[in-house]
């Protein structure tokens, strides 16, 4: 799998970072980050309907992620969870509902 991730900030600054993550667990590099990007992605299923998605940067856990489908498989959660580049720490929960 790859994924490529397009960002545009706010003053209009664009970077792309691309991944090839396999669903085994171990580590996969990102390239086009920034210096206070993550540098690595894990991810695994832990079961039917969900995934954890584990970011780090030099070695340390920095967000990790589980994205849960529903069974009707119309609504996907993601709940994040970890630091920002700041080093604040952060959690997110995201809704997508399928229309």
């Amino acid at each position: 799998m790859k994924h490529t991730i397009e960002i545009v900030a706010a003053n209009g600054n664009r970077k792309t970072i691309v991944e090839t993550p396999k669903y085994d667990g171990k580590d996969y590099p990102r390239t086009g980050i920034a210096a206070t990007d993550p540098d690595t992605v894990a991810l695994k299923h832990l079961d039917a309907n969900t995934v954890e998605e584990t970011l780090k940067k030099a070695g340390k856990v920095f967000q990790t992620a589980r994205q849960v489908v529903s069974k009707d498989g119309k609504v996907i959660t993601t709940t994040l969870i970890g630091t920002n580049a700041s080093g604040q720490r952060v959690r997110h929960v995201l809704v997508y509902d399928k229309q």
